[in-house]
Protein backbone atom coordinates (compact mmCIF):
# COMPACT_ATOMS: atom_id res chain seq x y z
CA UNK A 1 0.00 0.00 0.00
CA UNK A 2 1.10 3.56 -0.59
CA UNK A 3 1.63 5.84 2.41
CA UNK A 4 -1.65 7.66 1.77
CA UNK A 5 -3.58 4.40 1.79
CA UNK A 6 -1.75 3.21 4.91
CA UNK A 7 -2.66 6.46 6.68
CA UNK A 8 -6.35 5.82 6.07
CA UNK A 9 -6.80 2.05 6.18
CA UNK A 10 -4.13 0.28 8.26
CA UNK A 11 -5.39 -0.71 11.70
CA UNK A 12 -9.04 0.05 10.92
CA UNK A 13 -11.47 -1.66 13.27
CA UNK A 14 -14.97 -2.22 11.90
CA UNK A 15 -17.72 -1.83 14.47
CA UNK A 16 -19.67 -5.11 14.33
CA UNK A 17 -22.55 -3.82 16.44
CA UNK A 18 -23.36 -0.86 14.17
CA UNK A 19 -21.70 -1.86 10.90
CA UNK A 20 -19.50 1.25 10.97
CA UNK A 21 -16.70 1.14 8.40
CA UNK A 22 -14.23 3.33 10.32
CA UNK A 23 -12.69 2.70 13.71
CA UNK A 24 -15.02 3.97 16.41
CA UNK A 25 -13.62 5.83 19.40
CA UNK A 26 -13.77 3.75 22.57
CA UNK A 27 -13.82 6.35 25.37
CA UNK A 28 -14.46 3.93 28.23
CA UNK A 29 -11.69 2.73 30.54
CA UNK A 30 -13.74 -0.25 31.71
CA UNK A 31 -14.07 -3.30 29.50
CA UNK A 32 -15.71 -6.66 30.14
CA UNK A 33 -12.98 -9.24 30.38
CA UNK A 34 -14.09 -12.19 32.46
CA UNK A 35 -14.40 -14.49 29.43
CA UNK A 36 -11.85 -12.70 27.23
CA UNK A 37 -8.45 -14.03 26.23
CA UNK A 38 -6.79 -10.96 27.76
CA UNK A 39 -7.71 -8.06 30.00
CA UNK A 40 -8.48 -5.00 27.88
CA UNK A 41 -7.48 -1.95 29.87
CA UNK A 42 -5.87 1.27 28.63
CA UNK A 43 -2.84 0.93 30.88
CA UNK A 44 -1.95 -2.33 29.12
CA UNK A 45 -1.72 -0.52 25.74
CA UNK A 46 -4.24 -2.89 24.22
CA UNK A 47 -7.56 -1.10 23.72
CA UNK A 48 -9.02 -1.18 20.20
CA UNK A 49 -8.08 2.47 19.52
CA UNK A 50 -4.52 2.01 20.75
CA UNK A 51 -4.05 -1.08 18.62
CA UNK A 52 -5.44 0.66 15.53
CA UNK A 53 -3.06 3.62 15.94
CA UNK A 54 -0.07 1.36 16.61
CA UNK A 55 -0.82 -0.76 13.53
CA UNK A 56 -1.18 2.34 11.39
CA UNK A 57 2.08 3.87 12.66
CA UNK A 58 3.95 0.58 12.27
CA UNK A 59 2.76 0.27 8.67
CA UNK A 60 3.90 3.83 7.94
CA UNK A 61 7.25 3.41 9.74
CA UNK A 62 7.91 -0.17 8.49
CA UNK A 63 8.20 -1.24 12.14
CA UNK A 64 7.42 -4.65 13.61
CA UNK A 65 5.47 -3.36 16.61
CA UNK A 66 5.05 -0.32 18.78
CA UNK A 67 3.62 1.18 21.94
CA UNK A 68 1.38 4.22 22.00
CA UNK A 69 2.16 6.91 24.59
CA UNK A 70 0.19 9.96 25.63
CA UNK A 71 3.02 12.30 24.61
CA UNK A 72 6.42 12.37 22.96
CA UNK A 73 8.10 13.02 26.30
CA UNK A 74 6.38 9.97 27.80
CA UNK A 75 7.81 7.88 24.96
CA UNK A 76 11.30 9.42 25.15
CA UNK A 77 11.63 9.16 28.92
CA UNK A 78 10.29 5.58 28.86
CA UNK A 79 12.87 4.54 26.26
CA UNK A 80 15.70 6.18 28.17
CA UNK A 81 14.74 4.74 31.55
CA UNK A 82 14.12 1.30 30.01
CA UNK A 83 17.65 1.08 28.61
CA UNK A 84 19.64 3.00 31.24
CA UNK A 85 20.43 2.10 34.83
CA UNK A 86 22.51 3.62 37.58
CA UNK A 87 26.15 3.65 36.47
CA UNK A 88 25.34 3.65 32.76
CA UNK A 89 26.24 6.39 30.29
CA UNK A 90 24.31 7.87 27.36
CA UNK A 91 25.55 9.79 24.35
CA UNK A 92 22.98 12.45 23.52
CA UNK A 93 22.89 14.71 20.50
CA UNK A 94 23.30 18.29 21.74
CA UNK A 95 20.65 19.86 19.49
CA UNK A 96 17.49 18.23 20.86
CA UNK A 97 14.02 19.22 21.99
CA UNK A 98 14.12 21.40 25.12
CA UNK A 99 11.87 19.06 27.10
CA UNK A 100 14.21 16.15 26.41
CA UNK A 101 17.23 18.24 27.38
CA UNK A 102 15.52 19.27 30.61
CA UNK A 103 14.58 15.66 31.45
CA UNK A 104 18.20 14.56 31.04
CA UNK A 105 19.77 17.43 32.99
CA UNK A 106 17.13 17.37 35.74
CA UNK A 107 16.83 13.62 36.28
CA UNK A 108 19.84 11.65 35.07
CA UNK A 109 22.07 12.85 37.91
CA UNK A 110 19.60 11.69 40.53
CA UNK A 111 19.46 8.27 38.83
CA UNK A 112 23.29 8.30 38.64
CA UNK A 113 23.20 8.00 34.88
CA UNK A 114 26.09 9.70 33.09
CA UNK A 115 25.61 11.54 29.82
CA UNK A 116 27.54 13.45 27.19
CA UNK A 117 25.97 16.03 24.90
CA UNK A 118 27.67 15.94 21.49
CA UNK A 119 27.30 17.27 17.97
CA UNK A 120 25.37 15.28 15.41
CA UNK A 121 28.32 14.05 13.35
CA UNK A 122 29.15 10.34 13.65
CA UNK A 123 32.73 11.15 14.72
CA UNK A 124 31.38 13.29 17.60
CA UNK A 125 29.30 10.35 18.77
CA UNK A 126 32.17 7.84 18.50
CA UNK A 127 34.45 10.14 20.50
CA UNK A 128 31.94 10.30 23.37
CA UNK A 129 31.34 6.54 23.70
CA UNK A 130 32.62 5.04 26.96
CA UNK A 131 32.81 1.43 28.14
CA UNK A 132 29.56 1.95 30.11
CA UNK A 133 27.65 3.66 27.27
CA UNK A 134 24.30 1.90 26.86
CA UNK A 135 22.32 4.40 24.74
CA UNK A 136 22.90 6.74 21.82
CA UNK A 137 20.05 9.22 21.36
CA UNK A 138 19.60 11.45 18.31
CA UNK A 139 16.99 13.61 16.62
CA UNK A 140 16.87 14.02 12.87
CA UNK A 141 15.80 16.55 11.82
CA UNK A 142 16.66 18.04 15.17
CA UNK A 143 14.56 20.45 17.18
CA UNK A 144 14.93 23.41 16.90
CA UNK A 145 17.73 23.79 14.32
CA UNK A 146 16.62 21.02 11.92
CA UNK A 147 20.08 19.44 11.77
CA UNK A 148 20.17 16.25 9.73
CA UNK A 149 22.05 13.31 11.22
CA UNK A 150 23.35 10.34 9.25
CA UNK A 151 20.99 7.80 10.82
CA UNK A 152 22.60 4.79 9.15
CA UNK A 153 26.09 5.78 10.36
CA UNK A 154 24.89 6.36 13.93
CA UNK A 155 22.98 3.07 13.94
CA UNK A 156 26.15 1.29 12.78
CA UNK A 157 28.13 2.88 15.61
CA UNK A 158 25.62 1.54 18.10
CA UNK A 159 25.29 -1.87 16.46
CA UNK A 160 29.09 -2.36 16.25
CA UNK A 161 29.42 -1.59 19.97
CA UNK A 162 26.21 -3.29 21.16
CA UNK A 163 24.71 0.05 22.19
CA UNK A 164 20.99 0.76 21.79
CA UNK A 165 20.34 3.64 19.39
CA UNK A 166 17.14 5.67 19.66
CA UNK A 167 15.87 8.45 17.40
CA UNK A 168 13.18 11.09 17.74
CA UNK A 169 11.85 11.50 14.21
CA UNK A 170 9.04 13.93 15.07
CA UNK A 171 9.76 16.56 12.44
CA UNK A 172 10.27 14.30 9.43
CA UNK A 173 7.45 11.83 9.99
CA UNK A 174 7.34 8.64 7.93
CA UNK A 175 6.28 10.60 4.87
CA UNK A 176 9.71 12.28 4.58
CA UNK A 177 12.12 10.02 6.46
CA UNK A 178 11.93 6.47 7.71
CA UNK A 179 14.58 5.61 10.35
CA UNK A 180 13.80 1.88 10.27
CA UNK A 181 14.71 1.84 6.57
CA UNK A 182 17.82 3.93 7.30
CA UNK A 183 19.27 1.55 9.88
CA UNK A 184 19.38 -1.29 7.37
CA UNK A 185 21.40 0.80 4.89
CA UNK A 186 25.14 1.18 4.90
CA UNK A 187 26.47 4.64 5.81
CA UNK A 188 27.64 6.75 2.88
Amino acid sequence: MQKTTQCVHTGTRKDKSTGGLNSPIYPSSSFEYLDAAENIYPRYYNTPNQRAVVEKLCALEAAEDGILFSSGMAAISSVMIAFLSSGDHAVIQRDIYGGTHHFITADFDRFRIGYSFVGNRPEDIVAAVRPNTKLIYIESPSNPLLLITDIAAVAKIGRDRNIVTAIDNTFASPVNQNPVDQISRRPQ
